[in-house]
């Protein structure tokens, strides 16, 4: 912004902005007069997820978990907006809503023999599946995943590469 364009903005008169001392004094007044959009999203990361608990021994692990989080993060936002053309109601949602109440949607995975994911299904007798579902195929199409909705009692349980874990 030019100096010009912030003594503007907080209505000081336009020979304001050769003055060094009010240039400052408007950009701090804009700083403060600010919504808090960075510091509101940051809240919202902490109450989605686990950002408090980062009190590692080791700093490099730290910096790992951090990003690791970030990353989360990033993928709730991305998958936020880029579903919001198919299912605009998702952008009322806030992360931790996002996260906590609407993502776990019961369903299957479906991995080939090199572990790439080839089709996921919802669980049809879940209410926001069938809403959810063309934005998950609008985003996964290019990837060449199917998703569908099916119900689970119709689905058999599959032998994993990793075991049969939860069976006796």
């Amino acid at each position: 912004m030019t100096p010009e364009q912030i003594i503007a903005l907080v209505g000081q008169p336009p020979d304001a902005a050769s003055d060094a001392e009010a240039i400052i004094q408007a950009c701090a007044d804009l700083y403060d007069d600010r919504s808090g959009p960075i510091e509101h999203s940051f809240g919202e990361n902490h109450q989605a997820l686990p950002l408090g608990q980062r009190h590692r021994r080791r700093f490099v692990v730290q910096e790992a978990l951090l990003l690791l989080l970030s990353l989360a993060a990033n993928t709730l936002v991305w998958l936020q907006a880029s579903s919001a053309p198919v299912y605009p109601p998702i952008t009322t949602w806030g992360l931790l809503r996002l996260s906590r109440d609407r993502l776990p949607i019961p369903g299957c995975v479906t991995l080939d023999a090199t572990g790439r994911i080839v089709q996921i299904q919802f669980n049809a007798l879940d209410p926001l599946a069938m809403r959810v579902v063309p934005a998950w195929q609008r985003l996964l199409h290019p990837y060449a995943v199917a998703v569908e909705t099916i119900s689970l009692e119709s689905l058999q349980p599959h032998r994993s590469a990793l075991g049969d874990f939860g069976r006796n």
